[in-house]
């Protein structure tokens, strides 16, 4: 965010500007309106300027879900009752990102766990070549080699011995 001709930023310009409504179309917007009058811009030098400081990482101007308003950071309302109704809301805003935070690191961890059991198990496979181990002693069929499966089933039990000695020929 640059800085303005008269050296202020946009940021101390707009900090407390009264919730406004944005319509798409540029000209019905009442915030693009309220730049272009205040700053004496076009409508495309306001319509970045709206885009700079709305901008998550800046944040001079704020979005309001509840009422669809964009209103200033510092901006808080002139009656004592409104503004305690202002707080409550934001607060009660802020609990519910936070509840929906918490369910996501919840659900993190879940999958954390999961993959932590699913690579624990390839572990175990890769070091056994027999699979995931199981608690108890092992059974007979797991002393036993595996049998292929599938398109690999057909195959003579000394399919790997055939093709050493179909390689050597070739070679």
């Amino acid at each position: 965010m640059g800085y303005l001709q008269n050296g202020s930023t946009l940021r101390s310009v707009f900090h407390k500007m009264e919730p406004m409504r944005h319509h798409l179309d540029p000209a019905q917007s009442e915030v693009i309106n309220h730049i272009r009058r205040t700053l004496d811009y076009d409508q495309d030098a306001a319509v970045r300027a709206f885009n700079s400081m709305r901008n998550v990482k800046s944040q001079v101007l704020v979005f309001d879900r509840v009422h669809r308003v964009w209103f200033g950071c510092d901006w808080t309302p002139d009656d004592e009752e409104a503004k305690k109704d202002f707080f409550t809301e934001r607060f009660a805003a802020m609990k519910r990102e936070v509840s929906g935070l918490r369910e996501e690191v919840r659900e993190l961890a879940s999958m954390q766990k999961k993959l932590i059991k699913g690579m624990d198990m390839l572990w175990d496979f890769i070091e056994s070549g027999t699979g995931p181990k199981k608690d108890g002693p092992p059974s007979e069929a797991q002393n036993e080699p595996a049998k292929p499966t599938g398109h690999l089933a057909h195959l003579s039990p000394d399919a790997g011995e055939q093709t050493r000695r179909l390689v050597e020929m070739a070679w």
